[in-house]
């Protein structure tokens, strides 16, 4: 009679297990790293775009808008104030003030209505307008403000915050 090899199997040692264990959880913990700082990156991205695009909006939509005054009435030649009204004659005339209402920036048509101009994902603060009076025919309006990311839980990777300032020559007729 023939003897039949015995099939041989290696088995692993429990040290052999645990080190392919520890292996392995070792790559999973650094991918699970890699993965929450993509993450936070992608977040904190997107908190400081927010904060560009409604910043950048506002500049551009009182420097469109002021284009179009006639006069101004708030603030005065020479003072600062958190409200800026403007007039415009013609057609259509209206009286126009921006301000904030809760960290949100609020534009004012009279007659007519009020309208929310920035989201709610956006804070502004320190909003201030200052009119410095050139000549009788030209104003140019200084304005600054304060524009961060609402970030009510406190979260680091959402925290950003930049101040803005921008000058807007104003001339009444042309």
């Amino acid at each position: 009679m023939q003897n039949k090899p015995i099939l041989k199997l290696k088995a692993s040692s429990l040290v052999e297990v645990l080190l392919y264990m520890a292996l392995l959880s070792g790559m999973i913990f650094a991918i699970g790293g890699v993965v929450r700082e993509m993450f936070t990156a992608r977040n904190k991205q997107q908190s400081v775009i927010e904060v560009e695009n409604e910043a950048m909006m506002v500049m551009q939509l009182l420097k469109r808008d002021l284009k179009d005054a006639q006069s101004i009435s708030a603030p005065a030649p020479g003072a600062t104030g958190n409200t800026l009204t403007y007039a415009r004659t013609g057609t259509p005339a209206y009286n126009r003030s921006y301000s904030l209402n809760g960290g949100v920036l609020q534009q004012t048509t009279t007659p007519g209505s009020t309208t929310l101009l920035t989201s709610n994902r956006v804070v502004l603060s320190n909003l201030s307008f200052r009119r410095v009076a050139v000549s009788t025919t030209l104003s140019v309006v200084n304005v600054s403000f304060t524009a961060s990311y609402s970030n009510p839980g406190g979260r680091n990777d959402l925290s950003y915050q930049r101040n803005y300032a921008t000058s807007i020559v104003i001339r009444p007729g042309l």
